[in-house]
């Protein structure tokens, strides 16, 4: 039997939670669920389909708010190519892990070459101490690496 995605919108820091709830959903013929890391408040489900009387029942889940793509009481269903354009994003953007004390070059932008010890460290942006400036600079992730 043909399988589709839904993609489930959900509160921020319910993923796990919910990913937990469908897994254990029996009334669900769920062959994946994926929870991507570039892309929180969303759950990836994979599975045949998903009829408005569950749709209602997952709903209910704390931390639910909507199918994406619902009209007409119907959900959108979206492609495995559809939905392989989040997984090329996920795989692409990975960055190697950095942690406080880090020391790290600038490698792309106005700043580059300048280097400096990771001071703070938030989501996609991090705060670095250069050794010849009195202020922090506030840098993407991305755009830097250990030396």
């Amino acid at each position: 039997m043909k399988t589709n995605w839904y993609i489930l919108l959900i509160k921020q820091g319910y993923e796990k939670y919910i990913k937990n709830k469908l897994s254990n959903f029996k009334q669900l013929d769920i062959e994946e669920i994926l929870l991507l890391e570039d892309f929180p408040g969303y759950i990836f489900i994979r599975s045949i389909k998903i009829s408005e009387c569950l749709q209602k029942e997952i709903l209910l889940f704390e931390g639910t708010l909507k199918f994406l793509g619902k009209r007409n009481n119907e959900i959108k269903e979206f492609s495995g190519s559809e939905i392989s354009c989040f997984f090329k994003k996920e795989k692409a953007k990975e960055v190697p892990k950095f942690k406080i004390g880090d020391y790290v070059v600038i490698k792309n932008g106005d700043l580059s070459d300048i280097d400096g010890v990771i001071i703070e460290i938030k989501s996609s942006f991090v705060k670095i101490k250069p050794e010849f400036f009195h202020k922090t600079i506030k840098v993407k992730l991305q755009d830097i690496q250990h030396i």
